[in-house]
């Protein structure tokens, strides 16, 4: 209409006619796609199964970590597979979330920045900071990614 191609716009008030679903718990619901035995046993699961193909062999315990990480920080798998040891601090008492792998026209790429907001400092419990220290690589480099693929990438 602003343009002047019509002259009369035809959803005009369907706006008003739109309903949405309302929740049953109010507008804050907890979300909690896994229980704790459940979340146990995924781990349980990437950490002692081997799956097989006609192309590789892939140890599922392999992601173990990477999985451990999704689940004990919440944070997203592009921030997960981003993070290199410059973002652990040297005392291993927080992770910051400083940028995200996208998708690109060219690929994935690293980018600045997570989704929502700039950065993310994480405090870790002794739980993680004993578990980073247990997978830190002896000749890691603050460059060096924390969860590489299995082919180093």
């Amino acid at each position: 209409m602003k343009s002047g191609w019509i002259t009369e716009n035809p959803f005009k008030g369907m706006a008003n006619e739109i309903k949405l679903p309302k929740g049953t718990g109010g507008e804050m619901e907890d979300i909690n796609p896994f229980s704790v035995e459940e979340r146990d046993a995924i781990l349980e699961a990437f950490l002692s199964n081997i799956a097989c193909s006609k192309y590789s062999r892939v140890h599922h315990s392999f992601y173990y970590p990477f999985v451990f990480i999704l689940f004990n920080t919440g944070c997203r798998p592009s921030e997960a597979i981003a993070l290199q040891w410059k973002h652990v601090s040297d005392d291993f008492r927080f992770i910051m979330f400083v940028q995200a792998v996208v998708e690109s026209e060219n690929g994935a790429v690293c980018k600045e920045g997570l989704k929502t907001q700039e950065r993310r400092r994480f405090p870790c419990n002794e739980k993680i900071q004993a578990f980073l220290k247990s997978i830190k690589p002896e000749d890691a480099t603050p460059e060096t990614l924390i969860f590489p693929s299995p082919t180093g990438k």
